[in-house]
Order: C-alpha cells, then structure tokens, then sequence
C-alpha cells in the first residue's frame, strides 16, 4: 500500500509537470497572436481530469493505510493484553 501511494504521488507530480508545460505551450501561442489549438486544450483538459482521478485514489489508498494502521495497532494492543495475561496466568 505505502508503495502503491508512492507511485500516485509520482504519477501526480509527472501529471503536474505535464500541465504546466501545456499551459506554457498555450500562453506562448497567445502570445504569438495565433489561436491555441483544440487538440492542445483537449489535453489540458484530459490532464486535469486524470489529475484529479489520481488525487482521488491517492486520498482513497491513504484512508485505507490509517484505516489498516488502526487496525494494527489494536490487534498489537490486543495481542499485548494476551501475552500480559498469559505471563501472569504462568506465574501463578
């Protein structure tokens, strides 16, 4: 799971760098007077929407990963409390 979240923060930051080098295609076309081309802003937008997807994911594993987690440290707990029991139930 933690490499799983560490391959969304990558893939998130690869989708960053991906749309600011779009938007900075776009600015230097207005720029130049000419009209920025459908095709580039469909993949503006199409890098926004698989931004968002993986942002989705990422929040979604990192909820998963406290939710794990908490579970751990309750069976931990639970497992403490057992052999605590089972040491003093020995020593009688």
């Amino acid at each position: 799971l933690a490499r799983d979240i560490e391959n969304l923060r990558n893939n998130l930051s690869s989708l960053d760098i991906r749309e600011d080098n779009l938007l900075a295609e776009a600015a230097n076309m207005e720029m130049a007077g000419e009209e920025v081309a459908a095709e580039l802003m469909e993949q503006i937008g199409q890098t926004r929407l698989d931004r968002a997807e993986v942002q989705k994911l990422l929040a979604s594993r990192k909820t998963d990963q406290h939710s794990i987690e908490g579970l751990y440290r309750g069976y931990e707990q639970r497992f403490r409390q057992l052999e605590l029991g089972s040491t003093q139930t020995s020593e009688q």
